[in-house]
């Protein structure tokens, strides 16, 4: 039976996934928790200041309000030291797989039964196949069917907490993928291992993957964002701290008593690259973002027509501002949006 912290953290978690929705009832209903399980968990994350709520419990109005993300943030990291990191929807999408009556799923029935658009199918699906969590058949270039692997299975029965197996698994799939200058230089030698007979060592790739790693450490990046977007910024932020980038987010890097304004100035000022984290919020909403990105285009019209600075990735669907219209943006849920980050991040050490 899950705990009341493990309650708590599905809660949690659901606050940052979804945090236009404050809905006590849509919330419970969609983590599918007992009204007491539910009850209970919130009252945890009340009593610790996580959050605050309005209206009568079980009632049609009642909500969620005050929401820290950043403590709530700070609290699911906390969690998953020891679990499997997962979203909300990779979970929904195990269990499903886990309780469906056939090996397999057809992925029509899958849609309709959780109720979610193609998009949002296809991006579970996507980073479950990353892991090897699940297999898929393919029909006409689409899935057609689903189903658990046996490392997939494993890890629901465990309540995606770490074993040894799991935990040596995530580990190879979660390490730092292969940048762009070692992919080269990995098939550079492969190709004169085949044509000249030469034989490969450990030492023609290592040692370039320690001078590429000091070459990122000196590359700074920093990155805007919208505080009701923290989840997916923190996401990049990981991602990039995992390939060896000096990374500058207010969240981690702003120290108690600084003038956080002038601090961040300085930094986007001082960083090699601008990274915009672009949704509905951060281009609608009034607040310091806008200043930052402004900040950010001041200092593009510094930097030589040849140089990649600003980096606009969507994080959500949402208007392109017009000042932005020029730039090429990344969308942060295609399949290659990492891969073509780190590309844009190389390439100007290759110019």
């Amino acid at each position: 039976m899950p705990s009341i912290e493990e309650n708590a953290f599905q809660i949690a978690r659901y606050m940052l996934e979804n945090p236009e929705k404050d809905g006590q009832i849509e919330m419970r209903d969609s983590l599918k928790l007992s009204d007491s399980d539910f009850r209970i968990a919130l009252k945890f994350l009340v009593d610790g200041n996580y959050c605050g709520t309005y209206g009568q419990f079980g009632s049609k109005d009642a909500g969620i309000r005050q929401k820290n993300l950043a403590k709530l943030q700070d609290f699911v990291n906390q969690v998953n030291r020891n679990r499997i990191v997962l979203s909300l929807d990779e979970e929904r999408l195990m269990k499903f797989l886990f309780e469906s009556s056939t090996p397999m799923s057809d992925s029509d029935q899958t849609m309709n039964t959780l109720g979610w658009e193609e998009k949002r199918y296809l991006n579970a699906l996507e980073k479950l196949k990353l892991k090897k969590y699940i297999d898929i058949q393919y029909a006409d270039d689409k899935p057609f069917d689903v189903w658990l692997t046996s490392h997939g299975r494993e890890v629901f029965q465990n309540d995606f907490h770490l074993t040894n197996t799991s935990q040596s698994s995530d580990q190879a799939i979660d390490s730092s993928p292969l940048n762009l200058d070692d992919f080269v230089k990995v098939r550079n030698v492969i190709n004169n291992y085949y044509f000249t007979g030469n034989t490969i060592t450990g030492s023609a790739i290592g040692s370039h993957s320690k001078r590429t790693q000091k070459k990122q450490q000196e590359s700074k990046v920093f990155i805007s964002y919208s505080r009701d977007d923290l989840v997916i910024a923190e996401e990049i932020y990981q991602f990039l701290l995992s390939n060896n980038y000096n990374v500058w987010m207010d969240k981690h890097n702003l120290i108690p008593g600084q003038d956080w304004e002038a601090e961040i100035r300085k930094n986007i000022k001082s960083s090699d690259f601008f990274i915009a984290c672009l949704s509905p919020r951060s281009v609608t909403k009034r607040g310091y973002v806008q200043k930052e990105l402004k900040l950010g285009l001041l200092v593009l019209d510094q930097i030589p027509e040849d140089k990649i600075f600003f980096i606009p990735i969507r994080i959500e669907d949402c208007e392109m501002p017009e000042s932005l219209s020029s730039r090429q943006w990344l969308d942060w849920s295609n399949a290659d949006a990492k891969e073509k980050l780190l590309m844009a991040l190389e390439l100007n050490k290759k110019q």
